[in-house]
């Protein structure tokens, strides 16, 4: 039984799911940690979702055993990669392992628009004034604090609250589309390669796919098809 090691931050964690299920799956232990800012919380929010994996036979806190690959040293192959190439070679594995979803759980159907904003990691913000028409059926998730904040600068949103990640993810799964910034909660919609609009990080873009349903907004001339793009889909 293989067991990896992953010390946080959340999102860095999901981005790293391809990679353990590439290596054959096995035991993921999580080590909540001051350095990333892995808070013991975030930790034991996320371990329903990894357990929910056919690939992972269990997930559970680190207690300093001996594990069989450290997908920390991820951190050593930053660069021009988004974050699951770096874990995917960081393990000397083929990037296409990330093009397949990696997340599977049984949808909570709504089919309405699913929007967050994390506090931080922002971009072009005209990106929300343009869907703004969407708020009336969308739905929000993330803290209340994000929630404040968002609606503060964007508008009234409806906001759905869950109690851990796989509550969240199954809600997302269920949408018609994700809209959001560079998160944890991107990280569930990539793994679950949900139609998705990105508000991509001006100084740190790290999450680019390149799917042909995964907008990324990294300049404001990307807004530019976004209107059209989203009737196609029969959102807009």
């Amino acid at each position: 039984m293989r067991i990896f090691k992953h010390s946080g931050k959340l999102g860095d964690l999901v981005y790293s799911l391809p990679t353990v299920r590439e290596l054959g799956g096995g035991v993921l232990v999580l080590n909540p940690n001051r350095v990333f800012d892995f808070s013991l919380n975030a930790a034991t929010s996320l371990l329903p979702l990894l357990k929910e994996q056919p690939y992972i036979e269990d997930a559970r806190l680190w207690h300093g055993e001996t594990v069989a690959i450290d997908l920390d040293g991820f951190r050593n192959c930053l660069g021009p990669y988004n974050l699951a190439m770096s874990h995917l070679i960081w393990c000397g594995l083929n990037v296409d392992a990330m093009l397949a979803p990696w997340l599977s759980v049984e949808p909570h159907p709504h089919r309405r628009p699913v929007f967050s904003r994390s506090l931080i990691r922002h971009g072009v913000s005209e990106l929300w004034p343009l869907c703004r028409h969407l708020l009336p059926n969308a739905v929000f998730v993330g803290t209340k604090e994000e929630h404040a904040g968002f609606e503060q600068e964007f508008g009234e949103i409806e906001w759905h609250e869950t109690q851990d990640l796989l509550q969240l993810t199954k809600f997302v799964a269920g949408g018609s589309v994700f809209v959001g910034n560079q998160s944890c909660l991107y990280a569930i919609a990539e793994g679950l390669k949900m139609r998705s609009v990105l508000e991509v990080d001006l100084y740190s873009p790290n999450c680019n796919f390149g799917r042909s349903d995964g907008i990324q907004i990294t300049h404001p001339q990307d807004l530019l098809p976004l209107a059209s793009v989203l009737r196609q889909w029969g959102i807009g």
